[in-house]
């Protein structure tokens, strides 16, 4: 009996937080909508993009007491054969592609973006990113983004985890990152060719010099 009661409540208590959800905010449905405009996606991943509530889309979270979108999870799990176990110089025919629009920064509440497993060989980085003040972890492995690493991702003070690893970087690893005083997981292995040691190396000489300014 006493179990049953238990079952019910849950229940209970699931559907009143199904109710009291708020649905996501009309601004950042139509931040995610243009977002996908730019897109290509093969695999059809994003058909759920339609209707009112965006929370309810696919690789969409929100905040339930706000309505705010606090996660875009976007990573391809289609496409982690292609890019793991082969090369990630190997396109699949299930990554997205495309350009990553400015219209993400009608996202404000963002903690949580992962775009890894995608096709963005024919863009860079955008520094928009580097906006997100919420931000505490970003994902861009095996997405074959070229150029340099925008140094305003060193604005992200509150990022703990950065994985930019599998790119095609040129350049050296930008100063700024060692800003981000609360990161404790970096990866940037294959994105530099045979120069990542020395480029890694020299970046963590720089952070341990920012600790010790700190500390200071």
């Amino acid at each position: 009996m006493n179990n049953v009661l238990v079952f019910l409540f849950s229940l209970l208590i699931i559907q009143s937080s199904r109710i009291l959800a708020k649905e996501c905010h009309k601004e950042e449905r139509d931040a995610l909508l243009s977002f996908k405009a730019g897109i290509s996606d093969p695999s059809n991943l994003l058909s759920s993009w339609h209707g009112d509530d965006c929370c309810n889309w696919w690789g969409v979270l929100c905040d339930n007491s706000t309505g705010y979108v606090v996660h875009l999870d976007l990573g391809n799990q289609y496409n982690s054969y292609w890019s793991v176990e082969l090369s990630n110089s190997i396109s699949s025919p299930y990554a997205f592609t495309g350009e990553i629009n400015q219209s993400l920064l009608g996202l404000k509440h963002l903690t949580y973006i992962d775009l890894s497993l995608n096709d963005f060989s024919t863009t860079t980085i955008p520094e928009f990113i580097g906006s997100f003040e919420n931000l505490q972890y970003l994902n861009l492995s095996y997405s074959s983004f070229t150029g340099e690493i925008p140094p305003q991702l060193g604005n992200l003070s509150k990022l703990f985890y950065l994985d930019l690893s599998n790119s095609k970087f040129t350049g050296k690893i930008p100063p700024e990152l060692g800003n981000i005083s609360n990161l404790i997981f970096l990866n940037l292995g294959r994105s530099y060719g045979s120069d990542v040691e020395d480029h890694v190396v020299s970046f963590i000489l720089f952070s341990l010099k920012q600790c010790n300014n700190y500390a200071t």
